[in-house]
C-alpha cells in the first residue's frame, strides 16, 4: 500500500526490512554468493541457484566489494536488499537492460549497498537507509508511482526525471538524509497526480554552473530540512505549492529561485548567494522569508494572519506584483513592480516607492501616513489615490498615464518634492486638491498636470519651481511662500500671497489676474522679496479688476516706493485692481500710497507714500530737444508724479510718470509733443 503523506503532519520515514523466509508459493529468498560480482542474471552467482523470478526476493548483502551488473534482459524480482556488513555492495541497473524501468516493491538499501540507476527509471517503492546509496544517472528517466524514503544519500547527476504518471499516480520523494545535485538537471510534471518531495534532511546543488529545476513536485521544506545550492542555480517549481519552511542557504554566485506557487511556512534563507521569487504565486501566511527578493510574479498577504494580525510591517518588491487588500502599518518598499487591488497606509505606515518601473494598474491607494517617493516612475492606470497624510518627493520622479482607464489623484493631506534639483510630474494623473490640501515644492520643479487649474487647498513655493506644462490656472484656494511659476499663469479665483511674512514669487512666463482673484500682501522693511511681498513677471501682466489687500507696510517717508508687480520685460501692465485707478490712493494703516501701474522702469505697479500736499509738482519751464519737449518741475522728494497732458484744458490725459530726486526735481520728456500744435501740462501725486 502507498504511503500517505501531508504537509502537516510529521516527516514519517519508510522503514521495510526483509528477514526469514519465503513459503514455497511465495517464492524464495536467493542471496548473491559470488564475491568477485558478475551478471545478474547468471543463475550460480545465486544461492539456491538461479536468476530470481518475480515472486523471489532478491538480497545482495554478501560481505566484499563487488558490483552485480543488469546490462541486458529484464529484472522479473520487484524485491531487492542492497548492503552487507563490510565491504560495499553495488547493483547497476545498466542502459541496456530492455529499456524498462525497475519495480521495485518493498526494496532497501541498507548501509554499504548502492543501487545505480542508468536505464529509463523506477517503480514502486525503496528505501536508501543511513549509509546507503541511490544514484540516478540517465539522460531521460521516469519516477512514475514511485515512492523513494531516503535516509542515507541520493545523488541525482545527470538528465532529466519525469514524476508522476497517469490518472492517480503519484511520486513521493521523503528525504531525511542527503539529495545530492551534482550537475544541471531538470525534474519535469509527468502527468498524474500532485507529487511531493518531503525534505526534512538536506537537499544540495553542488556541481554545475547552469540551472538545476525541481519541478513537477511540490517541495514541503519541513522545519529541520534545508535545501542548498553552491554552484549554478537550483530552481523550485511546484505543481500545486510548495511550502517553504526550514532553512535556505546559497554560497555565492550560487542563486535559489521559486516559481509556481509557494507559501511561507517559517522558513530562512541565509548565505552569500541569491534568492529569488520569479513566477507563479507566492502566499504570504505570517512572515516574509528573510534575503529572499520578489522579482515577479504575484504575491498575496494573508490578511488575517500576516505579521500585524494581517498588516504589513515589512515588505519589498523587486519586481513582482503585490496584491489583494492590503493594510501597511510598518514599511512596505516597492523597487519595482506592480501595485494591484487596494492598499490603506494607516497612520504609522509607510509606503516606499524607489527604483524605475512602478506601475499602479487597477489599483486603489488610500494613505493616512507616509508616501516616501525617491526615483523612478509610476504608471497609473485605471487608478484612484485618496492622499490624507504625506506624500513626499525625496527625488526626481514622474507619475505617466498609462493608457488604460482614469488615473485620479486626490489630496487632502500634503503632497511635497523636498529633494532632488530635476522635475518631479503628477502629470500622469487627473489632480484634485481639496480644501485641506497642500501641494509643495521646495527644490528642482514640480510639474502639475497639463493646464491644471486649483480649486481649492494651497499651492505653496519653499523655493521651488511650480509648473503645468500649459497654463496653471486658480479658481480657489491658495499660491503663497516664495519660488517660482514656470509657467504662464491665468488666475479667476483665489488668493496669491507671497511669503508667510515676506516672499517672493517669480513668474516666468505671464500672469493675468482675475476679478476674483485677491493679491494680499504685507512686508516689515523696504527690501522687495525680503521684507515687503512683490511678484515678478516676466512676460505680460494683466490686471483685470481684481482685488488689492495690503494688511501692513513700514512707516516710510512721503514719494517712497513700494514695487509690488514688477515686470522684467518691455510689456507693459494692462488694467487696474477692483476700484483703484492710476494715481489712486491706498490706506495702509495710518498710511495713505497712491498706486501707479507704470512705476519704477515704466511697467511695474508700485505703491508711493502720499505727501498729501495736495498741491503736486510745480512746473518750472520746459523745451525742445532733438524734437522731443523737456518738462522740469519739482516737488517733494523721492515722489513719483503722474504727468498729465491737455490741448483744451478740460479733458487731461496721463502720458507718464516723473520721479523727484532726493531735492523734489524732475525732468519728463514727451516724445508726443511735436504731434500737436500747442499742449498744456501738469503734473500730480
Amino acid at each position: 500500500m502507498k504511503p500517505l503523506f501531508s504537509a502537516r503532519t510529521f516527516f514519517c520515514a519508510l522503514s521495510l526490512l526483509l528477514f526469514g523466509t519465503r513459503s514455497a508459493d511465495a517464492g524464495v529468498i536467493r542471496y548473491w554468493t559470488n564475491s568477485l560480482g558478475g551478471n545478474w542474471f547468471d543463475p550460480l552467482g545465486w544461492s539456491p541457484n538461479g536468476v530470481p523470478g518475480s515472486a523471489d526476493a532478491a538480497t545482495i548483502t554478501n560481505i566484499g566489494t563487488y558490483t552485480v551488473l543488469v546490462s541486458t534482459g529484464t529484472v522479473a524480482t520487484v524485491t531487492i536488499t542492497i548492503g552487507g556488513a563490510s565491504g560495499k555492495q553495488t547493483l547497476i541497473y545498466g542502459s541496456g537492460a530492455a529499456f524498462t524501468k525497475l519495480s521495485l516493491s518493498n526494496s532497501v538499501v541498507q548501509a554499504n549497498g548502492v543501487l545505480v540507476v542508468t536505464n529509463q527509471g523506477l517503480l514502486g517503492a525503496v528505501t536508501i537507509r543511513q549509509g546507503g546509496e541511490l544514484r540516478l544517472d540517465s539522460p531521460g528517466m521516469q519516477l512514475y508511482d514511485f515512492s523513494i524514503t531516503n535516509q542515507g544519500t541520493l545523488t541525482w547527476s545527470n538528465g532529466s526525471l519525469a514524476v508522476g504518471g497517469s490518472n492517480n499516480q503519484f511520486t513521493y520523494v521523503t528525504n531525511s538524509g542527503l539529495f545530492q545535485i551534482t550537475g544541471d538537471t531538470s525534474m519535469n510534471y509527468g502527468g498524474g497526480g500532485r507529487s511531493t518531495l518531503y525534505n526534512a534532511g538536506l537537499i544540495r546543488k553542488i556541481n554545475g554552473t547552469g540551472t538545476s529545476t525541481i519541478g513537477g513536485i511540490d517541495l514541503i521544506n519541513l522545519p529541520s530540512g534545508t535545501v542548498d545550492v553552491q554552484s549554478g542555480t537550483l530552481q523550485i517549481s511546484g505543481i500545486a505549492s510548495n511550502e517553504l519552511g526550514g532553512s535556505f542557504t546559497a554560497t555565492a554566485p550560487g542563486l535559489m529561485k521559486f516559481a509556481g506557487t509557494d507559501t511561507d511556512a517559517g522558513g530562512v534563507a541565509s548565505g552569500t548567494g541569491q534568492f529569488q521569487f520569479f513566477n507563479g504565486t507566492f502566499y504570504l501566511r505570517t512572515n516574509t522569508i528573510p534575503n529572499l527578493k520578489f522579482v515577479s510574479g504575484d504575491v498575496y498577504v494573508n490578511g488575517a494572519t500576516f505579521q500585524q494580525a494581517g498588516a504589513i510591517t515589512n515588505l519589498t518588491m523587486d519586481g513582482a506584483n503585490l496584491r489583494g487588500t492590503n493594510r501597511v502599518a510598518g514599511t512596505v518598499t516597492i523597487n519595482s513592480g506592480n501595485l494591484l487591488e487596494s492598499m490603506t497606509v494607516q497612520p504609522d505606515g509607510q509606503l516606499v516607492l524607489q527604483g524605475s518601473g512602478v506601475q499602479f494598474y487597477g489599483f486603489n491607494l488610500v494613505n493616512r501616513g507616509t508616501v516616501a517617493w525617491s526615483s523612478g516612475s509610476i504608471a497609473f492606470g485605471n487608478t484612484w489615490v485618496s492622499n490624507g497624510g504625506n506624500w513626499t518627493m525625496t527625488g526626481d520622479a514622474s507619475i505617466n498615464y498609462g493608457g488604460v482607464g482614469s488615473a485620479n489623484f486626490t489630496n487632502a493631506g500634503t503632497v511635497q518634492k523636498i529633494a532632488g534639483t530635476g522635475v518631479s510630474s503628477l502629470s500622469g494623473s487627473t489632480f484634485f486638491n481639496q480644501p485641506s490640501g497642500i501641494v509643495s515644492v521646495s527644490t528642482g520643479t514640480l510639474t502639475m498636470p497639463f493646464n491644471y487649474t486649483n480649486a481649492a487647498g494651497e499651492l505653496r513655493l519653499n523655493g521651488g519651481i511650480l509648473t503645468a506644462g500649459g497654463t496653471l490656472g486658480m479658481t480657489g484656494g491658495f499660491l503663497d511662500g516664495s519660488g517660482t511659476i514656470g509657467t504662464a499663469a491665468s488666475f479667476d479665483g483665489g488668493t496669491v500671497s507671497p511669503g508667510p511674512i515676506a516672499g517672493l514669487i517669480q513668474f516666468k512666463s505671464s500672469l493675468t489676474l482675475g476679478t476674483n482673484v485677491t493679491l494680499a500682501l504685507d512686508g516689515t522693511g523696504t527690501v522687495p522679496g525680503v521684507s515687503y511681498d512683490q511678484l515678478s513677471v516676466t512676460g505680460a501682466v494683466a490686471i483685470s479688476n481684481c482685488t488689492l489687500q495690503v494688511a501692513s507696510l513700514p512707516n516710510v517717508p512721503a514719494g517712497t516706493t513700494f514695487v509690488i508687480i514688477t515686470n522684467t520685460t518691455a510689456n507693459s501692465t494692462t488694467g487696474s485692481f477692483n476700484g483703484l485707478a492710476e494715481n489712486s490712493q491706498v490706506t495702509i494703516g495710518s498710511q495713505v500710497f497712491r498706486v501707479h501701474y507704470a512705476g519704477g522702469s515704466g511697467n511695474d505697479v508700485v505703491l508711493v507714500r502720499d505727501s498729501l500736499s495736495g498741491a503736486g509738482a510745480q512746473l518750472s519751464g520746459g523745451g525742445y530737444t532733438n524734437k522731443t519737449f523737456r518738462l522740469l518741475g519739482a516737488g517733494a522728494g523721492s515722489t513719483i508724479f503722474t504727468i498729465q497732458a491737455s490741448t483744451n484744458l478740460l479733458q487731461w490725459t496721463n502720458v507718464g510718470n516723473a520721479t523727484g530726486d532726493i531735492s523734489g526735481n524732475f525732468i519728463f520728456t514727451d516724445t508726443n509733443a511735436p504731434n500737436f500744435r500747442y499742449r498744456f501740462y501738469r503734473a500730480t501725486n
